[in-house]
């Protein structure tokens, strides 16, 4: 199994961070754990993003803890990022960026609201100390830009890029993002006056910050939601330290043949219980045993196909049993 990272959850497809408040501050935090989604980012992208808003969080308990008087260090130095090449951001990367953060305000406002979950006014990419009713104000307005410094540097940073320190530009960069998240949070309080506002479809985003083709990289470099049944097949029989026996390759590759043709070659991630039902009848007429095709089709359907409908009819929910 891949090794879990921290703090970060998938869904979906999508990317999530979360932490639990330790029980001692819950009274002083407010609630017993934090999530925010973490945009349109690949599985590494992610995972880099959970990192940094964990660091960011456990120094905050620490101080809570100091503050308290539950521990006599003194607090922590805020967190460093581990140095790496960047370059500054061209304008147009820092709007397509700023709308990918905006478009992920709306799209974490809208999940919590279906869901029945309580919202607080913050943005994914805001430090805990940060709130938007304050920052966003005092940036749009001009009063002070640097209450969004942090939460730009951020959502630049997973890409490799860095505000510019000439303090013009890196103002006019910082307006960009206040003007992005302020048009989403203003969406935000029309939806809580009962007004009807969209989340904003995925942002396209300019061809420097774009990464190679999923078609161009290996299996193992390939996003989750990019995987197709052959990489599945290709991870499988090269897992290490225990590589399957010839004669379970052979038998594995007689099912993925199967698969590409009654399913052509679609992506996993989009995989339905219909598709699973039509691919369990496609072994049956082979002539096997309804065993057999269990065994057959278990492998692969097991680890990412076999699942639950949810409402959209997309997988969720690991489950080992096939199709009925």
């Amino acid at each position: 199994m891949p090794k879990k990272t921290p703090y970060l959850v998938t869904k979906g497809g999508r990317h999530y961070f979360r932490i639990a408040v330790p029980k001692e501050l819950v009274s002083v935090i407010g609630k017993k754990e934090h999530s925010e989604a973490l945009g349109d980012l690949t599985q590494a992208q992610a995972a880099v993003q959970a990192a940094r808003f964990g660091a960011e969080w456990q120094a905050r308990f620490l101080q809570e803890r100091h503050a308290l008087g539950l521990v006599k260090q003194p607090p922590v130095p805020q967190p460093r990022a581990a140095s790496y090449v960047s370059r500054v951001a061209t304008l147009e990367e820092v709007q397509a960026l700023a709308a990918m953060a905006g478009r992920s305000l709306l799209e974490v406002d809208e999940e919590l609201r279906i869901e029945g979950m309580p919202r607080e006014d913050y943005a994914p990419g805001l430090s805990p100390a940060q709130d938007l009713a304050v920052a966003l104000p005092a940036a749009v307005s001009g009063r002070d830009m640097e209450g969004l410094s942090m939460q730009a540097a951020d959502w630049l940073g997973i890409h490799g890029l860095d505000l510019p320190q000439e303090p013009v530009a890196r103002r006019r960069m910082l307006y960009v993002f206040a003007n992005a998240m302020a048009r989403a949070r203003q969406g935000t309080k029309l939806r809580d006056e009962g007004e009807p506002v969209d989340t904003p479809p995925e942002v396209a985003l300019p061809s420097s910050l774009k990464a190679p083709a999923a078609s161009d990289l290996s299996a193992a470099d390939k996003p989750a939601t990019a995987l197709r049944m052959r990489d599945l097949f290709e991870l499988w029989r090269n897992k290490k330290p225990k590589v399957p026996a010839a004669k379970s390759v052979e038998v594995a590759e007689r099912v993925v043949l199967l698969f590409e043709e009654t399913l052509g070659n679609p992506p996993l991630a989009g995989l339905t219980r219909a598709d699973g039902i039509k691919m369990r009848s496609a072994i049956l007429a082979t002539g096997v045993s309804a065993r057999t095709a269990g065994n057959l089709f278990g492998w692969p359907w097991a680890t990412t196909c076999s699942r639950s409908p949810s409402s959209s009819g997309r997988p969720s929910g690991a489950s080992r049993t096939l199709p009925a």
